[in-house]
């Protein structure tokens, strides 16, 4: 890897003490390259997995708030729904409540009149053996 001990670890053999050799400075030279190419590949790959991971993360994002909205609505229709059904159930029973009351009413009338009857029955029945007993007792007489 091309680092400071890379390049600290160097030796190049020299000629007469002036000149390097140039096999030697071209072998160091094709490694420094082909380091540099694989770290610039390797450089690169991280680019791309960073942007995908960036891409991901902001649609992941999206999504999130997008469920969130979504969630937020159907909680607001579920408790539209339910209060939509309760305001029914409440005025069906006053409805019940009110019809309830109307019939009790009708039955307490009901119940008068049929009071009525009985006692007007019960008075000309009364009034009946009133009279057969009075013809009774005036047959007697004779």
């Amino acid at each position: 890897m091309l680092n400071k001990n890379y390049f600290n670890s160097i030796e190049l053999n020299s000629v007469r003490g002036k000149f390097y050799r140039a096999d030697e400075v071209d072998s160091l030279l094709a490694d420094i390259r082909s380091q540099a190419l694989a770290m610039n590949k390797e450089l690169e790959d991280a680019r791309l997995a960073l942007a995908e991971y960036e891409k991901k993360k902001c649609e992941l994002g999206e999504a999130l708030i997008s469920t969130r909205s979504l969630c937020k609505e159907i909680v607001d229709g579920a408790n539209r729904e339910a209060d939509r059904i309760i305001k029914e159930a409440n005025a069906e029973k006053e409805q019940l409540l009110s019809s309830a009351g109307r019939r009790e009413d009708e039955l307490v009338e009901q119940m008068g009149a049929a009071y009525a009857q009985i006692k007007k029955h019960h008075e000309d029945s009364i009034e009946e053996i009133n009279r057969q007993w009075q013809n009774f007792l005036s047959n007697l007489t004779k």
